[in-house]
């Protein structure tokens, strides 16, 4: 079981650390207003800000659902105490990459 939980943190990690590398590449074209380059026009602003709420709402899910399995599972007391560190690490990089989102807007 802590194989598969472990396998499941990296996979949420993957997807957060790809997320916020979207966030970051288009954070300059989303903020620009008087720009000589590609700005994003009100409509793709709309729809960036929904596709990121839905991403990371399905990212916190799959972290709390992680969370409650490494609560419910037998598990040794070390595994369990690392794979908090990693689920109270995933919701923190969560939380910082919530944040850029929320600052962008």
């Amino acid at each position: 079981m802590y194989k598969k939980l472990i396998t499941d943190a990296s996979s949420v990690g993957r997807d957060l650390t790809a997320l916020q590398q979207v966030v970051l590449g288009r954070r300059r074209t989303y903020l620009s207003f008087n720009s000589p380059f590609h700005v994003m026009g009100e409509a793709e602003r709309d729809a960036f800000d929904k596709d990121t709420k839905k991403v990371l709402s399905q990212l916190e899910a799959a972290i709390r659902r992680l969370s409650s399995q490494v609560d419910g599972n037998a598990l040794s007391k070390d595994e369990k105490k690392l794979l908090s560190l990693v689920v109270d690490s995933l919701q923190t990089y969560l939380k910082r990459t919530g944040k850029i989102v929320t600052d962008m807007r």
